[in-house]
């Protein structure tokens, strides 16, 4: 299976929220996924914002940026860079989805797209119905939450 996986369900590898132990399953038969380079900013400002509301320590935050980062290096998350195309192609996407479309969203995706995925795992509502709009099928996994660290 070519997964792609948005950042809202990628935390749920790295922190408890809802959802997490079904995404940790469902990836354990899509790796490698593959993720938008897009992805690791947001990912950074998640563990980061978290830290800032106290739900992690400094140092579970540490953690959870050694195993991403352990995760890009093994291979198990690939991340394909972003061509100016892609961004093209974003504009296009929110321009013919008939669903609210943000930037970013429009952006993960374009790279979804871009990287041959069978389906988008995501805890997001819109872009889970631009995806299917486009004719992508959708994993969903539950709410992203702010909690405690996974990792």
């Amino acid at each position: 299976m070519t997964a792609f996986v948005d950042t809202s369900a990628l935390a749920k590898r790295y922190f408890l929220e809802d959802g997490s132990d079904e995404f940790e399953a469902w990836l354990a038969d899509a790796i490698p996924a593959t993720i938008s380079r897009l992805a690791t900013v947001e990912f950074a400002s998640v563990v980061q914002r978290r830290v800032r509301i106290g739900a992690v320590s400094s140092e579970h935050a540490e953690r959870v940026e050694c195993t991403f980062a352990a995760d890009v290096a093994s291979g198990a998350i690939s991340i394909p860079e972003m061509s100016p195309e892609l961004y093209e192609h974003a504009c296009r996407l929110m321009r013919s989805v008939d669903v609210p479309l943000r930037a970013l969203d429009a952006l993960q995706l374009a790279s979804a797209l871009a990287s041959g995925a069978r389906v988008m795992a995501t805890a997001d509502r819109h872009l889970a119905a631009a995806s299917e709009c486009v004719g992508l099928p959708v994993e969903r996994f539950g709410l992203a939450k702010a909690q405690g660290a996974r990792v």
